[in-house]
């Protein structure tokens, strides 16, 4: 039965329609609503009649379907993109500065619904959901199986090569090139962890504080790796090693607009010499800013195995002996990262982020044991000495 409010949706000109009567009858809408109750209550051919006349006048919003249909939003969605509720048409409202589209439905559809029916589609999508279960449980047990296979092998690889570096090198060779190894897994993971902060996820201070980690791992690690027989250092020191800050005063901003350069660093080329002079603009230069320590592990026995570790030389000159380096050339890769790589999805899987930390302080006892290296707590005041 349509209900008063359902028929207050037409206009006095469809009820007079309706109801047979000229446009300039002078009852009002109330009246005329009365009397189409009347009739759409003494006969359903007169309901029916209505509906054929005013499809569109009368269709149903997606919250008046939800209360007719005594459904969740979500439910009401899932049955209409399923074509279970056909669409009439759609509409628009318009929210904050746009216009969003809704779908509205023939009222007559909507009337036809039965409990039994919704219960069928109740039932049909619990059937669903179930048989989704069993299937994503059947292939996370797959993966797991595939993922186990994958780590096994790897390790076993990892070992055979273990086994050649103390068969044909020594056992102090094989634990320094697992801690570099190990160092090399280090600093990927800081670098996943880099990218994910910046990409903005919202745990931002849990993945600093793990790129924070690794970074510190990763430079402890180069300190006891430099100490060792088998570590070659060396300084990297590119063209434009120096940083430069630099902030124009007012009366050198309008120079440099009027002068119609490209930006304050060609202005400061043109005009150094007056921009250093001048009290109110601020030039500063950090010296060797760009520059690196570069640290390789290698063993002439294996020309093929070889580790290679850059860190800023502000950290370096910390971590490192002061002495005479041999200066060295890399070609800068594009990208995020000047040297080195986030971790790949394969390693990602075979060499997780938990396994890495434990083997890592592993191999990093192991190393400073063999070879009696200690760490200075001033440099790492949280590191305990073995």
């Amino acid at each position: 039965m349509l209900s008063f409010d359902t028929l207050a949706m037409l206009s006095r000109k469809d009820l007079l329609n309706f109801l047979g009567l000229s446009q300039s009858n002078r009852l009002k809408k109330e009246q005329l609503l009365a009397q189409v109750q009347c009739m759409v209550i003494a006969g359903e051919s007169e309901v029916a009649r209505l509906l054929d006349m005013f499809p569109r006048e009368l269709a149903v919003n997606p919250k008046e379907l939800e209360k007719t249909l005594c459904c969740s939003r979500v439910e009401r969605q899932r049955w209409v993109k399923e074509g279970k509720i056909p669409i009439l048409e759609y509409r628009t409202f318009h929210v904050a500065s746009r216009d969003l589209c809704y779908a509205v439905h023939e009222r007559r559809t909507v009337m036809d619904i039965t409990p039994a029916e919704i219960q069928c589609w109740r039932d049909e999508y619990a059937a669903q959901v179930r048989d989704r279960r069993k299937e994503g449980s059947r292939k996370s047990v797959e993966s797991r199986k595939t993922r186990r296979q994958l780590r096994q092998d790897f390790f076993d690889i990892l070992r055979e090569s273990v086994h050649l570096w103390e068969q044909e090198g020594s056992a102090g060779l094989a634990l320094v090139f697992q801690l570099a190894y190990w160092t090399a897994f280090a600093s990927r993971w800081a670098k996943e962890n880099h990218v994910k902060l910046l990409h903005g996820h919202r745990r931002g201070e849990q993945y600093a504080a793990r790129r924070d980690e690794w970074y510190m791992k990763k430079h402890m690690a180069m300190h006891v790796l430099a100490q060792t027989p088998y570590a070659y250092l060396s300084r990297y020191r590119p063209e434009y090693a120096d940083k430069i800050t630099l902030h124009l005063c007012e009366e050198h901003y309008e120079e440099m607009r009027e002068g119609l350069y490209e930006n304050k660093w060609q202005f400061y080329t043109d005009r150094g010499a007056d921009i250093s002079r001048c009290h109110a603009c601020l030039v500063h230069f950090e010296r060797d800013y760009y520059t690196l320590y570069f640290l390789e592990v290698r063993e002439a026995k294996f020309p093929d195995t070889r580790f290679a570790f850059h860190v800023p030389y502000t950290i370096g000159k910390k971590l490192f002996s002061p002495r005479n380096l041999p200066s060295v050339e890399h070609p800068e890769q594009e990208g995020m990262f000047r040297f080195g790589r986030p971790i790949t999805p394969y390693e990602k899987i075979v060499v997780r982020e938990q396994d890495v930390h434990l083997l890592f302080d592993q191999a990093l006892a192991e190393v400073r044991t063999f070879f009696h290296i200690d760490i200075p707590t001033m440099l790492f005041p949280i590191i305990e000495q073995p």
